[in-house]
C-alpha cells in the first residue's frame, strides 16, 4: 500500500526568528523539567519520613523518565537553536 503525496499541500518554510523562538521555548521547558524533577528527587531521597522501598523505587523510575523527557527537550531545543542561527 502506498500513499500518494503529489496532491499534498506544501508548507512554507519557517523563518529564522520563529524557529529561534520555538527553540527558546523548548530550552526553557527542558530546563524547567530538569530543575523540577531534580528538586523532587532530592526531596524524595532526603525525606525524614520513612517510605516503603516500593514507593521510592516507583517514584525514582518516574523521575528518571521525566529527566529523560527534559533532556530530550533540551537536545531538541539546542539543535533547533543551532539550525536557526545557521
Amino acid at each position: 500500500m502506498s500513499i500518494d503525496l503529489a496532491g499534498a499541500p506544501r508548507t512554507a518554510p519557517t523563518d529564522r526568528a520563529t524557529h529561534g523562538r520555538r527553540a527558546l521555548v523548548l530550552l526553557g521547558l527542558g530546563l524547567f523539567q530538569v530543575w523540577l524533577w531534580t528538586t523532587r528527587l532530592v526531596n524524595l531521597v532526603g525525606d525524614p519520613e520513612p517510605r516503603s522501598t516500593g514507593f521510592v523505587v516507583v517514584h525514582a523510575v518516574l523521575y528518571v523518565a521525566a529527566f529523560g523527557a527534559g533532556f530530550l527537550l533540551l537536545g531538541m531545543g539546542w539543535r533547533m537553536r543551532r539550525e536557526a542561527r545557521a
